[in-house]
């Protein structure tokens, strides 16, 4: 008898040293992985979070480091998962369809029809003034030109008493879009994974909203704002409420999307929805819905020079995608 306490001593201070895994037999499902895809295990999902500026120039100098470093180190099969914020997700799918960034469209645009706050950004912008041309439409062209000339770096080229045209100005612009439909190109041929970082889940600040200060709570009324259910990439969530995160466990609240990964102090792992999966970071206290797999979030700041030495990752979309 002694020796059978001993050994349960033993046993449960073995598994107190470690974190808790929640895993009730009534709980654990049939994995429908592909092993061929996916082998039984326990895998690290590396996701790295892109700093990403916020002024013009530093939006330009990313994209251009980043294409270059995508053509030399992810061409060759690499995968990685890149959390993303949000105006680098706006301004990857305005670059989508226009190749230019939302602050460029300026340069674009005809002289003709600049309104006065434009006008004024070309005149901080211009280096090279011509008083004969001055406050006319025909300097705020070649401030335009004298733009897209630099960004080209072909600045030398740049004569301010040269009267340039609106036909020689789209042909620059239209040199920009060229570079960047072949980066795009390229872009959409790499196996990256982007994540969307989130940065207010909710419709407002609960502590000001109406039903945050009542005593009576009202039952699947989601706090979260609906946009969250637009998405098509996988989403990254912060600074959620506790009540909240246990209420996406039970699907109380729901939002639509099959990856949603939660930062939070409490949980790790995973669990397996109806329509799609929660993964958990931050916490010790380790979900799985598969007994056989094991996903463990881990998210690291990078800069782009680091891109050069990430490890090799599970895909989101691997664990998504991988079913049989």
């Amino acid at each position: 008898m002694r020796k059978i306490l001993i050994l349960l001593v033993l046993v449960l201070t073995t598994l107190g040293c470690n974190r808790e895994i929640v895993l009730k037999k009534s709980n654990v499902l049939k994995a429908p992985y592909d092993e061929k895809l996916i082998s039984k295990g326990d895998y690290k999902v590396n996701i790295y979070r892109l700093k990403y500026p916020k002024d013009l120039k530093g939006k330009q100098d990313f994209f251009e480091e980043f294409n270059i470093l995508i053509q030399k180190y992810y061409l060759k099969g690499e995968k990685v998962n890149f959390l993303i914020s949000e105006d680098l997700y706006k301004d990857i799918n305005f670059m989508s369809t226009t190749f230019l960034l939302s602050e460029e469209k300026i340069y674009e645009k005809s002289a003709s029809t600049l309104n006065e706050e434009e006008k004024n950004k070309l005149s901080e912008d211009g280096r090279r003034k011509n008083l004969k041309f001055s406050e006319t439409t025909q300097e705020y062209l070649n401030f335009q030109v004298e733009y897209l000339l630099n960004f080209l770096d072909r600045g030398k080229d740049y004569s301010s008493d040269r009267i340039y045209t609106e036909r020689e100005k789209s042909a620059l612009v239209d040199e920009i879009k060229d570079i960047r439909k072949k980066n795009f190109t390229i872009f959409n041929r790499v196996t990256i994974q982007f994540i969307l970082e989130i940065e207010k889940a909710y419709v407002e600040d609960k502590k000001d909203s109406y039903w945050g200060k009542r005593d009576i709570q009202i039952k699947n009324t989601s706090p979260f704002d609906k946009s969250l259910s637009n998405y098509s990439i996988p989403i990254y969530l912060k600074k959620l409420e506790e009540s909240d995160i246990e209420a996406l466990l039970k699907e109380e609240y729901k939002i639509n999307g099959k990856a949603i990964i939660i930062e939070n102090n409490k949980y790790t792992g995973y669990k397996k929805l109806n329509n799609g999966y929660l993964f958990f970071t931050g916490g010790n206290k380790e979900l799985r819905s598969y007994e056989k797999y094991g996903f463990n979030i881990i998210v690291k700041d990078i800069k782009l020079e680091d891109m050069v030495n990430l490890e090799n990752s599970l895909m989101i979309n691997d664990i998504l995608g991988g079913t049989k």
